[in-house]
């Protein structure tokens, strides 16, 4: 036992997100748009219109759904497509129940989906830097970080970097990117 345990506010939030309840918030999307049954290439715009963020060289594709009172981004897996993930129904309900309890800001890490095609291996920095980028585009100071799969790591190590913009970070099914990758984090955590 490490002695530690959500709050009664986390705890809150999960029972909302579980249920589906909007938690106090209309059901639309970022854009105003009525929130829709899952599937279809139709409905994908009536959740998030699809923007882009320079990042260096490269053009991050982003989207922002939600009504929460929160900031959230997620910093995907491996792989993900913003426009196509709206097309599988349990994407559509778990965005939705998400964005009922929060601003979600979702992107397309460099090389996949609708961001630009990676011209060679990206490094920590840079994938961190995509994270910022998109943050500032949304105009965040400071969200919530959720990183899924390989972005757990690149969530953590921006935490570790910019602990002024991170109000929390929500790891799941993560794993460490690199051997380099505990070192940097201990070094940021100093």
């Amino acid at each position: 036992d490490l002695g530690i345990a959500p709050s009664a506010e986390t705890r809150e939030l999960v029972r909302h997100v579980r249920s589906g309840e909007a938690a106090g918030h209309s059901a639309t999307g970022g854009n105003g748009a009525a929130a829709t049954k899952p599937g279809g290439a139709e409905n994908a715009a009536k959740h998030a219109r699809t923007h882009y963020a320079k990042s260096g060289d490269a053009n991050i594709a982003y989207q922002v759904t939600g009504v929460g009172p929160r900031d959230l981004v997620i910093v995907p897996g491996f792989v993900s497509h913003i426009e196509h993930c709206w097309t599988h129904p349990p994407y559509e309900r778990f965005m939705r129940r998400l964005g009922s309890v929060a601003r979600v800001t979702v992107f397309d890490k460099r090389g996949s989906g609708l961001s630009d095609p990676l011209a060679g291996a990206p490094s920590l920095e840079e994938r961190t830097d995509d994270v910022r980028a998109v943050m500032d585009a949304v105009h965040l100071e400071h969200a919530t970080l959720m990183g899924i799969s390989d972005g757990a790591g690149i969530a953590t190590l921006f935490a570790a970097m910019n602990p002024e913009r991170v109000d929390a970070l929500v790891l799941y099914a993560g794993f460490e990117l690199a051997l380099g990758t505990a070192q940097a984090l201990r070094q940021g955590f100093r």
